[in-house]
C-alpha cells in the first residue's frame, strides 16, 4: 500500500518521472504469478483478494492494463 501511495506522488510531481524499471517489475509480476494470485482470491483467500486489489491500482498508476479473465 505504501509503495502504491509513493508511486502515485511520484506521477503527480510537475516534472517527468521515468518510472519504466518499476514498470518492468510490475509487468514481470503481472506475467509470473498475478494469475496464480487472483486464482486464489477467486477461491475465497482474503490475502490474495487483497493483493490483487492493491496490484490492480498501482498497475493503472503506472498505466498498465491488467487482463481480467
Amino acid at each position: 500500500e505504501s509503495f502504491e501511495n509513493i508511486v502515485k506522488l511520484l506521477v503527480s510531481l510537475s516534472f517527468p518521472i521515468n518510472l519504466w524499471k518499476t514498470q518492468n517489475l510490475c509487468y514481470q509480476l503481472m506475467n509470473k504469478v498475478y494469475q496464480e494470485i487472483s486464482e486464489k482470491g477467486k477461491d475465497g483467500n482474503a490475502t490474495s483478494k487483497q493483493w490483487v486489489k492493491r496490484f490492480n491500482a498501482l498497475a493503472a498508476t503506472l498505466l498498465i492494463r491488467v487482463p481480467h479473465n
